[in-house]
């Protein structure tokens, strides 16, 4: 069955039942991408990072500010990533960039290479370059005198070091 909206005039296709659960005007609500609704003119600075070959024929033109729908983004720094568009029109940006997502750029083989050296190579379900350096994750740690042993990635990070080194030498835990 065809329906009109009084306010708008817009028209579309429903069921009666559809109707009676209160579905209204799409145009209306908000859910239809017109040439001053859609993602480019609402939010151009979010729109700017639409990823230009991931989301197939996908345009900012064709989707709301507001549409739950989820679609790949890229950065200024090449990040790329996937969320709702809004979410992003809600202040969500690039994880990566947020240091909330592991990226080549925040890793702690990136940024602590060589406390990265003693990131044990066999004894970890993850390795140096998926990890941000004051992440709470408790891992496996050798150091150059071959002494094995666990500790938070932060507190590593914040200059701990061996804990058999450190009795033995009488000195203090700190990472030399």
């Amino acid at each position: 069955m065809w329906w009109r909206c009084r306010k708008c005039g817009y028209e579309w296709q429903a069921t009666p039942a559809t109707r009676s659960h209160g579905c209204g005007c799409a145009q209306c609500a908000g859910k239809l991408a017109t040439p001053s609704t859609c993602l480019l003119i609402k939010r151009p600075n979010v729109a700017a990072e639409w990823h230009p070959s991931k989301n197939g024929k996908l345009t900012p033109v064709q989707v709301t500010e507001f549409s739950n729908k989820k679609v790949y983004w890229l950065c200024e720094r090449d990040h790329v990533w996937r969320t709702s568009i809004n979410n992003r029109s809600h202040g969500s940006n690039c994880p990566y960039c947020a240091g909330k997502a592991v990226c080549r750029d925040n890793s702690l083989l990136t940024l602590n290479s060589k406390l990265a050296q003693e990131w044990h190579p066999t004894k970890n379900k993850l390795s140096a370059d998926k990890v941000r350096p004051f992440s709470g994750f408790k891992v496996w740690w050798k150091c150059s005198n071959g002494h094995e042993w666990q500790a938070v990635v932060a507190k590593r990070s914040a200059g701990r070091g061996c804990p058999k080194c450190y009795k033995s030498s009488g000195k203090s835990p700190r990472s030399r």
